[in-house]
């Protein structure tokens, strides 16, 4: 898993490739709450489209979860779409929307680029346009 913060439009944009395992998500969460770089409340696309198998635990969902609920602080107002086309990764991006639920954070799960762009209130060219080479696009 990797990310880019695009300070123009406060967005986060998250990938993955192939196999995603629960240390990966533990790892990524961690980075990415204490990067300074990225300020309380951004939102985030999570592109799962690229990832073929999912080994992540439900416990590192929860506590993940927990985490972000227990920071609300730091997370602020965030909006974090997920894509993904995968079911188990579907399923998985849904536990956490469900976890999400009591805390500021607001996440919703999509099994398509273009709504979850809609959710967060961007479009595809916003992302090309600052953040050059962007992956998660067509």
């Amino acid at each position: 898993m990797d990310y880019v913060f695009c300070e123009p439009l406060g967005l986060i944009v998250t990938t993955t490739r192939d196999v995603v395992t629960t240390a990966d998500v533990r790892n990524f969460h961690r980075k990415l709450m204490i990067d300074p770089a990225v300020p309380p409340g951004a939102r985030e696309l999570i592109d799962l489209r690229k990832l073929v198998r999912v080994e992540v635990d439900v416990q590192a969902i929860q506590d993940i979860a927990s985490v972000e609920a227990a920071q609300s602080r730091r997370m602020g107002g965030a909006r974090i779409a997920v894509v993904a086309p995968l079911p188990a990764a579907f399923g998985m991006g849904r536990m956490y929307q469900m976890l999400s639920a009591g805390s500021p954070t607001k996440v919703s799960v999509h099994p398509a680029l273009a709504p979850a762009l809609e959710w967060l209130g961007i479009t595809a060219d916003e992302i090309r346009r600052h953040v050059p080479g962007c992956e998660p696009l067509p």
